[in-house]
């Protein structure tokens, strides 16, 4: 389904027991909601699961603005008012676990427990994180991905990141 936030177009499904628990499954960089698709299956008999595509990724391409943490945090909770949940736990993957805890650290209220897999804490200076990803989509888009993923390496090097931060994107790239 489409829901029309205040950024523009999110996708989002949802499965599962109507009445239960809700979990969102926020996906990882040029990902999008498929990418837990095991996890629906073993989640769906005792929870109520939202699996949304964030701004610029999978089915929520149309965007009025580049992609922010800001902006994915604040169109989820949009959706979330427009399906009238209060609460949820939250899972996040990778870019998605850095969206949750912004999610988490901006709406503590609207979180009932926050599970992040494949990201570092949300201490890290997110601006620059956030040009880099948008560096990177950008290249993806214009060159072979072999060359992207050399290009994205030194960028990493260069800039004054967290050094697991570092050794997690050569790690995500297997360089």
């Amino acid at each position: 389904m489409i829901f029309k936030s205040s950024y523009g177009e999110i996708y989002y499904e949802i499965r599962g027991h109507e009445n239960s628990t809700v979990i969102v499954f926020v996906h990882g960089v040029m990902m999008d909601h498929g990418m837990f698709k095991e996890q629906i299956n073993a989640f769906q008999d005792q929870y109520q699961i939202i699996l949304w595509d964030m701004p610029q990724h999978g089915r929520s391409f149309k965007q009025q603005k580049e992609f922010e943490f800001s902006i994915a945090a604040d169109s989820l909770i949009e959706l979330l008012d427009e399906l009238k949940i209060e609460k949820v736990l939250l899972v996040g993957v990778s870019l998605g676990g850095w969206v949750a805890q912004y999610i988490a650290s901006k709406y503590p209220e609207r979180v009932k427990a926050l599970a992040i897999e494949g990201c570092t804490p949300l201490h890290v200076d997110l601006s620059r994180v956030a040009l880099i990803f948008r560096i990177y989509i950008l290249l993806f888009k214009l060159l072979p991905w072999f060359i992207v993923q050399k290009i994205f390496v030194k960028m990493t090097d260069r800039m004054e990141l967290v050094p697991d931060l570092k050794e997690n994107f050569k790690i995500t790239l297997k360089i």
